[in-house]
C-alpha cells in the first residue's frame, strides 16, 4: 500500500499507476468501473423490468459482445500498449496512425478527438453525479443540492490526492459492495409471500419471443455498444496503458468480462423480480403512478416508498448504494482520464514533448501539479454545468441524457479500426469522420430524447427505437467516410 501511494508522486504513478497495474486489479476496475458506465447496474434491472427473459439474454450478450469486441481487435493495439514511453490514450494512437510524420496534423487530430472525448466524459460525470445524489437524497432526505454538492467535492478530493490509485482501491471497495447488495436484494426478495401474480405476459413468452422482446432496434444496439465498448472508451485505453502488459490486459479483460456476464443478469433478474413481486402489490392509490414499463426509473421516483412498507424502503436503500457506487466509480475514473488527456496529452503534444521518458525532474513535478488543480477545479464547472442543465430541463430524463453523451465516445471507434489498416490511414477522413458523426450523432440523439413517448415515426422508427440505434450512427457514418478510400486503394 505505501509503495502504491509513492507511485503517485510523479506523472506515470498518478495517470498510470505507475504502469505496473496487476491482474486482481485490473479485473477489479473493470468490473466496477464498466458496471457502472451508464449506470448499467440500472440499465440491466430496466431490462429485465420491461422485458423479462428477453432483457436476462440481451444484457448477457452484449457483455459478451464486449469481450468479442476485444478479442478480435485488442491484438491490433499489442504493440502500443507495451510500449511504456507513449501517452496511453487513444487520441495519441489515433492521431500517430493516421498522421506519421505529420507532427502539426498529429496535433490537429488529436485535438479534436481529446475535445470529443473530454466533452463526453464530462457531461457523463455532471449526470452520474445527478443520478446517484437525486435517488440518495429520496432515500435520505437530505436536500439534493446540498448532497450534490458534498458529494462531488469528495469525490474529487481523494482522486485528486492519489490519482489512479485512488480509482483502482475504491473500484475494488465498490465490486465488493456491489456483491453485498446483490445478495442483500435476492434475500429481501426470498422473504416475500409467495403466490404474487405475474404483472406481464412476457415472462410466459416462446423462445422465439423471448430472444426478439426487447425488439430489434434495441438488440442491435446493444450488439454495437458491446463490440466496441472496450475499443473506443478512453478508460480501457487508461487501464490498459497501467498495466503495460498485453497478457495482462488480455486476461483480465476475459476474466473481467465473465465476472460481468454474472452480475448483469442478476440485475436483470432483480428488475423481473420487482415487476413479478412488488408492482402487483402496490397499493391501489399509486398505481396510476406506473409507468407500464416502458421507463420504470420514473416508476421508482413516483412510488411513495413508505407507503410500500419496509420492503421497499430497504429496496430503495439498495438501488441508492448501487447507484451512489456507479456514480463514485465513474466519476472518479472519468476524471482521472480527462486530466490525463487534458494535462498530458494535449499539453505534452503543444509543448513539443512525444515521450514520458523524456521529462526531467522539474517538468515531471509541473506536469503532476497541473494535472492535480485541473482535477481540483473541476467541481467549479461540474456544479455550474449541473445547474445550468436542472434550469433549462435537461435532467428529465437523466438515463438517456446520459446514453446520447456517452454514445459520443463512439465516434472514434472506425477511425481506431481504420488506424490497424495502412490503406485507410488518412489525416482527413479520420477529421471529416470525427466532426460529421459528432454533429449528427448527438443531433439524433437530443431529438429522440425530447420526443420519447411521442408515437411519430420518422422512417417507421419512434424516438424510443432511434435512441436505441445510436450507437450504430457513428459506425454507419464512419463506414460511408472511409469507404472510398477503401475501395479506390483495392482498385490500385
Amino acid at each position: 500500500m505505501v509503495r502504491d501511494r509513492a507511485k503517485t508522486r510523479d506523472v506515470s504513478g498518478f495517470f498510470l499507476h505507475g504502469e505496473s497495474l496487476r491482474l486482481g486489479s485490473f479485473v477489479s476496475t473493470l468490473v466496477a468501473s464498466n458496471l457502472s458506465l451508464g449506470n448499467m447496474v440500472f440499465v440491466c434491472a430496466i431490462l429485465g423490468y420491461s422485458a423479462g427473459l428477453s432483457g436476462v439474454l440481451w444484457v448477457v450478450l452484449t457483455i459478451l459482445a464486449l469481450g468479442l469486441g476485444w478479442l478480435l481487435m485488442g491484438p491490433r493495439f499489442r504493440g502500443y500498449i507495451n510500449d511504456r514511453g507513449n501517452f496511453g490514450t487513444l487520441h495519441d494512437f489515433l492521431a500517430a496512425s493516421h498522421c506519421s510524420g505529420d507532427p502539426i496534423g498529429q496535433r490537429r487530430l488529436k485535438t479534436i478527438a481529446a475535445s470529443i472525448t473530454c466533452f463526453s466524459l464530462f457531461m457523463a460525470i455532471v449526470v452520474e453525479a445527478h443520478l446517484g445524489t437525486m435517488f440518495a437524497s429520496l432515500v435520505l432526505g437530505v436536500p439534493h443540492v446540498v448532497l450534490m454538492a458534498l458529494f462531488v467535492v469528495s469525490v474529487v478530493a481523494y482522486t485528486a490526492a492519489a490519482g489512479f490509485f485512488a480509482v483502482v482501491h475504491t473500484d475494488i471497495v465498490q465490486s465488493f459492495l456491489l456483491i453485498v447488495a446483490l445478495v442483500a436484494a435476492f434475500a429481501l426478495f426470498s422473504l416475500l409471500p409467495e403466490g404474487s401474480s405475474l404483472s406481464s405476459a412476457g415472462y410466459s413468452a416462446s423462445p422465439r419471443e423471448v430472444i426478439g422482446g426487447v425488439g430489434w432496434p434495441t438488440a442491435v444496439g446493444l450488439i454495437v455498444l458491446g463490440f466496441f465498448w472496450l475499443i473506443a472508451t478512453p478508460d480501457t485505453w487508461q487501464r490498459n496503458a497501467a498495466s503495460r502488459r498485453f497478457d495482462t490486459t488480455l486476461r483480465g479483460t476475459l476474466l473481467g468480462t465473465g465476472a460481468m456476464c454474472v452480475a448483469v443478469a442478476a440485475f436483470a433478474v432483480l428488475g423481473m423480480l420487482v415487476q413479478m413481486k412488488v408492482v402487483p402489490n402496490v397499493p391501489p392509490e399509486l398505481s396510476p403512478s406506473l409507468s407500464g414499463g416502458y421507463f420504470p426509473l420514473n416508476d421508482v421516483f413516483l412510488l411513495n416508498l413508505e407507503e410500500l412498507g419496509p420492503f421497499a424502503s430497504c429496496l430503495g436503500a439498495l438501488f441508492a448504494t448501487g447507484l451512489v457506487m456507479a456514480a463514485i466509480s465513474t466519476i472518479d475514473t472519468f476524471l482521472v482520464v480527462i486530466g490525463h488527456v487534458l494535462n498530458v496529452d494535449l499539453g505534452l503534444t503543444r509543448q513539443g514533448v512525444s515521450n514520458l521518458k523524456n521529462l526531467t525532474r522539474e517538468q515531471d513535478w509541473f506536469v503532476l501539479q497541473r494535472g492535480r488543480l485541473i482535477i481540483l477545479l473541476s467541481p467549479v464547472a461540474i456544479l455550474a454545468m449541473w445547474f445550468l442543465m436542472m434550469r433549462g430541463g435537461w435532467l428529465r430524463d437523466p438515463l438517456s441524457l446520459f446514453f446520447v453523451t456517452y454514445t459520443l465516445q463512439f465516434v472514434v471507434a472506425v477511425p481506431l479500426l481504420a488506424a490497424t489498416v495502412p490503406r485507410l490511414r488518412s489525416y482527413r477522413d479520420t477529421t471529416a469522420q470525427l466532426l460529421v458523426s459528432t454533429m449528427i450523432t448527438a443531433g439524433i440523439g437530443c431529438a429522440a430524447m425530447f420526443n420519447l413517448g411521442s408515437t411519430r415515426t420518422i422512417l417507421g422508427l419512434d424516438p424510443a427505437s432511434w435512441m436505441a440505434l445510436l450507437p450504430l450512427v457513428p459506425v454507419l457514418i464512419g463506414a460511408a467516410v472511409y469507404s472510398p478510400s477503401f475501395f479506390r486503394s483495392a482498385r490500385i
